[in-house]
């Protein structure tokens, strides 16, 4: 029996995220996930040679890793208090661009319908995951993080939110089956909802009417009414067979709707993420010359607000932490390259590609407030829908049928 080498890959490589776990522990944890990533390169590399980097994608790619090394080690030299970390996210980086390799050798025959069907049961399996391991907290719908949903195989419940938020793009653009669609549009809705995680249930929302705009039919408009309907009275019934209506609705309010309250202001809604921001740039611009260019090395965000003794690795705004870690050189390159993306989809506004600019939306959405193409756990997965997006002329794709 023939074996397909780029299904079984992805499917071992995309199950690495729900039985993630510490390989091996010390000065800095090695995820399952990134050992994989490490022998999927090293096993296709001995297979096909040269043939898995020798591509325009893969040599950008490696160029970027050497620049953003060069610049670490300069960053290090200057102040070697940071080498841990440093060398931590430099394993990160180097994780993130094998994958973009990897997905650029397996876009050449990959059958985007069953990427799709296959990244659906793998969120399946990792919402039965966190059901078994945090019973306790799956349904406690708090903002505390003691209480709330830890989920770390996945780096946190923000990420795990993330994932079911494409999740749901995927089942509401892609899957016709309407059963099928309903149900799963429903499960992933009520997690994002349990996880309490702002970001993704704001992106959600703002994602299907943007990607219904998108869309060339009315169809979409009509299936987004409908569907919304649907949730919305599912909800409802849950509501009242818990008996705890009055309660969740209070809690829901004041998670994701204290935003029209006028006595909120913007920053405290978003927890003091303005005044990070803020703080970060402000510290950038007093970079060196060669920092303002290249940044301050791949693990360099690690630092206290001195007005408030809080301590930070992330901005939350990837673009931000790209301009910090990276410079503003690497920074204009990240953000043409996403121009490109977003016209290539413009260009070829059609049906067959409407989930694809979904999942697009839902990810720069997300990345606004949500650092996880920094963490080692799963920003690996954002590397493998870039090259998705990037390459998109290039995917097999075929009509969607009922599932």
């Amino acid at each position: 029996m023939k074996i397909d080498i780029t299904k079984t890959s992805l499917t071992l490589l995309l199950l690495s995220l729900p039985f993630n776990f510490i390989a091996i522990s010390g000065v800095g944890n090695i995820y399952l996930s990134t050992i994989v990533v490490l022998v999927q390169f090293a096993i296709l590399f001995s297979l096909v040679g040269k043939k898995l980097v020798s591509n325009i994608t893969a040599i950008a790619a490696i160029a970027v890793f050497v620049i953003t090394l060069i610049s670490t080690v300069f960053n290090v030299l200057i102040d070697s208090e940071l080498v841990i970390v440093q060398l931590k996210q430099t394993v990160i980086y180097f994780q993130n661009i094998l994958s973009i390799i990897l997905m650029t050798y397996f876009i050449k025959s990959l059958d985007v319908d069953y990427f799709f069907k296959l990244f659906l049961v793998i969120i399946l399996i990792s919402i039965i995951r966190v059901y078994i391991e945090e019973p306790d907290h799956i349904f406690m719908l708090s903002v505390y993080w003691e209480e709330r949903i830890e989920s770390k195989f996945v780096a946190g419940v923000n990420t795990f939110a993330l994932f079911n938020g494409l999740a749901f793009t995927i089942s509401f653009f892609y899957l016709k089956n309407k059963v099928l669609k309903l149900s799963l549009c429903i499960v992933f809705i009520i997690m994002i909802i349990l996880t309490m995680s702002r970001g993704a249930l704001l992106a959600v929302i703002l994602t299907v009417f943007i990607t219904a705009l998108y869309d060339t039919r009315r169809e979409t408009f009509r299936d987004l009414i409908k569907y919304t309907f649907y949730i919305l009275l599912v909800g409802v019934l849950v509501l009242i067979f818990t008996g705890k209506m009055e309660g969740i609705i209070e809690l829901i309010s004041q998670r994701f709707f204290s935003f029209f309250d006028e006595n909120i202001t913007i920053d405290k809604f978003f927890t003091g993420r303005g005044t990070l921001i803020s703080y970060v740039f402000t510290d950038f611009m007093d970079s060196s010359l060669f920092q303002f260019l290249f940044g301050r090395g791949n693990g360099s965000m690690d630092f206290v607000i001195p007005e408030t003794g809080q301590k930070f690795e992330t901005s939350h705004l990837v673009i931000l932490d790209i301009l910090y870690r990276n410079g503003i050189i690497l920074t204009f390159l990240y953000i043409v390259l996403l121009g490109v993306i977003l016209l290539k989809f413009l260009k070829n506004r059609n049906r067959d590609r409407i989930v694809l600019f979904g999942l697009f939306v839902f990810f720069q959405l997300e990345l606004l407030v949500n650092p996880m193409i920094f963490s080692a756990q799963a920003g690996w997965i954002y590397s493998m829908f870039l090259v998705l997006f990037l390459r998109q002329n290039h995917l097999i794709i075929k009509k969607p049928i009922n599932d």
